[in-house]
């Protein structure tokens, strides 16, 4: 080999090593988002401390990246919540049992309790005919669990003729065409199942339910928080935020919460490596926080008590649902910082990396909002694909999850955020 053929080949392996630095590493990408959807996680939820394994893995993420500390050399930030549970479920139809997650969830304000019973079904029928519910009204029996489809329920509450049959109930199933469950602080009323209709056996007549049900009162859940100290800069800070914490278990089952929302928490995991690698004139920030899914709660204990004043942020940007982008993405709060908005629409149009990014007015769907509330410039954003149908159910899994856009929206953000540092 010549000398010069020698050089060329340096300058090439040099130039091949530069990129291997600034390309991103999805092998940890997807390790870390096969772990965080493990069983072992209890979809990380209240159910088996889930969330507590999360917060610690997390934890363990952010020291390996390279971030320091706020509090005495810890990374968790503790508050305690309010989360109704249902650690045991049964609901049998007609002698077959139907399997908790995949064919029904339970309404997060159940109460617990157990019956066998009759099923009595409310129809439209019913509901426009006031001699049909005479009818229903003497066919009662002691024991009965009311059905009805979904499309018949705000109806049905609402309609006062109802209250007696709704006071008597065991149970109420509402018959759904997808299963979308959420969380809540208390139980408030019987349980109410949400069965599939595919699932449900046509003409059912006999029904035997069990819910095992716990409010954990005073439960001590997390934030996990780490930062980048600025070089020129440091008491000026730019925030990454996304929640780790999803819906846990019911009964056997549990929700993985890929793309929601580990998906934007690996994201955050994975831009604390860069900014530890590649410190900026400003702090970087990066808060995951706990209990998003319990009405805001971990990110609302942050503004409460934050680590420094929350004027010093320059900018917030929350992530969450970041595991597709087929569609392009969303930006909540895009129309109230639009000269904002036009600076991340100009850097991915340079850099070709989403297919369009959408504005939305603002609203308190995810952990952007109190520090909006309080006057923090702060945008969240939630990658689209029309294909993936999969949310707050047990089919969001790191198996289906395509991450075909999250090496394009990380090298986004980046130029994004060193864009707002300058």
């Amino acid at each position: 080999m010549s000398i010069f053929t020698t050089r060329i080949f340096i300058v090439f392996i040099i130039f091949l090593f530069a990129l291997q630095t600034e390309a991103q590493d999805m092998g940890r990408v997807r390790q870390h988002m096969q772990q965080l959807c493990s069983e072992a996680m209890h979809g990380r939820g209240y159910i088996s401390e889930g969330d507590r394994k999360a917060a610690d893995y997390i934890a363990d993420a952010f020291q390996t990246a390279g971030l320091k500390a706020f509090q005495k050399e810890s990374f968790l930030q503790y508050f305690e919540i309010s989360v109704n549970t249902f650690p045991g479920l049964l609901l049998q139809i007609d002698g077959k049992t139907l399997e908790a997650g995949s064919d029904y969830i339970i309404q997060p304000i159940s109460q617990g309790g157990r019956a066998q019973g009759n099923l009595l079904y409310i129809t439209q029928e019913v509901l426009d005919n006031p001699k049909a519910q005479k009818r229903v009204m003497k066919s009662i029996k002691s024991d009965y669990v009311l059905v009805f489809d979904e499309t018949l329920q705000s109806r049905i509450f609402e309609n006062i003729a109802f209250r007696p049959i709704l006071q008597k109930t065991k149970a109420i199933i509402v018959l759904k065409a997808k299963l979308t469950a959420s969380m809540a602080q208390e139980a408030h009323i019987f349980p109410i199942f949400e069965v599939l209709k595919t699932k449900f056996p046509k003409k059912a007549k006999n029904i035997n339910f069990e819910v095992k049900q716990e409010v954990l009162k005073n439960y001590r859940s997390q934030n996990v928080i780490g930062y980048v100290e600025g070089r020129k800069h440091p008491d000026k800070f730019f925030v990454f935020t996304a929640h780790y914490d999803h819906l846990g278990r019911l009964g056997e089952a549990y929700f993985p919460g890929a793309n929601d929302n580990a998906s934007g928490t690996v994201m955050l995991i994975e831009l604390a490596h860069y900014f530890s690698q590649n410190p900026p004139d400003h702090s970087v920030v990066f808060m995951a926080f706990g209990a998003e899914e319990v009405a805001l709660l971990g990110s609302r204990y942050y503004v409460e008590n934050p680590y420094f004043p929350l004027e010093d942020i320059t900018f917030l940007f929350n992530m969450d649902i970041f595991g597709t982008g087929k569609d392009g993405a969303t930006v909540v709060n895009a129309t109230i910082h639009p000269e904002i908005f036009e600076k991340l629409k100009a850097i991915n149009k340079k850099g070709g990396y989403l297919p369009q990014i959408l504005p939305r007015e603002p609203t308190a769907n995810s952990d952007h909002y109190f520090f909006s509330q309080k006057g923090v410039p702060a945008f969240f954003m939630y990658l689209m694909d029309s294909n993936y149908t999969h949310y707050h159910d047990v089919e969001d899994t790191y198996e289906r999850v395509t991450l075909s856009h999250f090496d394009k929206t990380y090298h986004l953000l980046i130029g994004f955020a060193e864009a707002m540092m300058e």
